[in-house]
Parts: structure tokens; sequence; C-alpha cells
């Protein structure tokens, strides 16, 4: 004889109309108990905007008891929160590569004969490159595919 593995568990079988029967007690029951500190904030709302139209009103109270049922649930420490801190990870780490395209030789256009950069005409050898390049090192390479 085959068994069901509820029974098999020791646990009853809720039909789908009771579970559901079951869900509208508990949140009915919930909506009384909320009933006091609604009322509450919803004065105070009124009190901030007079003007407010009930709709609104009554947006801003559930939104209130929403951000109070979620500060219940925050945990104090915020290292022991699943989630990480993603300023940590993603950090961008670029690199300014500065060059010379060019090649460091006699300078054609001086009198004195004096040498200077071919593609921005710097006369100094030493000097900080005339193309600049900005180098992510987290960014893939894809450019040998």
């Amino acid at each position: 004889m085959l068994m069901n593995k509820t029974k098999m568990a020791g646990a009853e079988y809720t039909r789908p109309e009771q579970l559901s029967k079951n869900i509208q007690k508990q949140v009915r029951e919930k909506k009384e108990a909320d009933t006091e500190i609604h009322n509450k904030i919803k004065a105070e709302v009124r009190n901030e905007f007079p003007a407010g139209t009930d709709e609104a009103i009554n947006a801003m109270v559930v939104k209130k008891i929403y951000n109070l049922e979620q500060a219940e649930h925050v945990l104090s420490d915020p290292e022991l929160t699943l989630r990480p801190d993603v300023k940590k990870t993603i950090r961008r780490e670029t690199i300014t590569e500065r060059y010379h395209n060019g090649k460091y030789e006699l300078d054609r256009f001086s009198e004195k004969g004096k040498s200077a950069w071919s593609c921005c005409m710097n006369k100094r050898e030493d000097s900080e490159g005339c193309v600049v390049r900005k180098v992510d090192k987290h960014k893939w390479n894809l450019s040998g595919f």
C-alpha cells in the first residue's frame, strides 16, 4: 500500500482552500494589530501634509509602516549581512601611460641645430609623452582574439 509523504512525516495535509483561509486570517489579524500604529502615523502625516489627499496620505502611512517593519529585521552588525561591500571589490584602477609616437631627432626648423621630438616638437628628451593612454587594469583585453 502506498502512503503519502506527508502522512509518513506526521504532518497533516491542508487543502488549498484551507491554506488560503489561513493566510487571509493571518493578514486580517496583522491588520487589526497594526490599526493603532496606523492611526497614529496617519495623524502625524495628516498634520505634516494638511492639504494631502486620502490616497497620498495612505500611501505615505503604508510606506512608513513598511520601513518600520524592515528596520526591525536589520542586523546591527553590517558584516553579518550576506551582501558584499561592492566598494571594496569593484574598484577602477586606471593607469595613465604617456609616450611619444615620434622620434627624438635633430630639429629641421631650428637654426641652432637643437634636437626635438618629431611628434610634438618638445625640446626635452626626457619630457612626458604627448600621447596619453588610459589603461584599465581590470578590463579584459580581447584584441588577440
